[in-house]
């Protein structure tokens, strides 16, 4: 399917598993957040990915580092005085935290990607 796009570097494509389905949701030509666990569970992340293949360097072989999960911060409301400030000392140690710093909320904008990898 992304062959048949064309273009340059790395497309991310969302399937989602229902059961014995697997179902098309979006393909983003660029990073996207869903690929954001790739930070942590693995030495080149979907930004270095990108870049490589930008660029016509070649990839080489990713090692990973482990079984990792992200989710998406996605609050439904409406509000133009957003503030996390506390949020990353609520979750604790060991889990990583990415606001997109996006100052206002109206409906259902995502607003940012909280990960974790499995240790031990």
């Amino acid at each position: 399917m992304v062959l048949a796009l064309g273009g340059y570097g790395l497309f991310g494509v969302e399937l989602f598993v229902c059961g014995d389905e697997v179902i098309f949701s979006e393909v983003s030509p660029r990073p996207h957040d869903t690929g954001m666990v790739t930070l942590i569970s693995q030495d080149l992340s979907e930004f270095a990915l990108h870049v490589r293949a930008f660029l016509g360097l070649p990839v080489g072989a990713i090692r990973q580092y482990g079984p990792a999960a992200s989710a998406v911060i996605l609050p439904q409301l409406s509000s133009q005085n957003v503030s996390f400030g506390q949020l990353q000392s609520a979750v604790g140690a060991g889990l990583q935290l990415r606001l997109f710093g996006k100052p206002e909320i109206d409906g259902t904008r995502r607003r940012g990607n909280p990960r974790r990898r499995r240790f031990g």
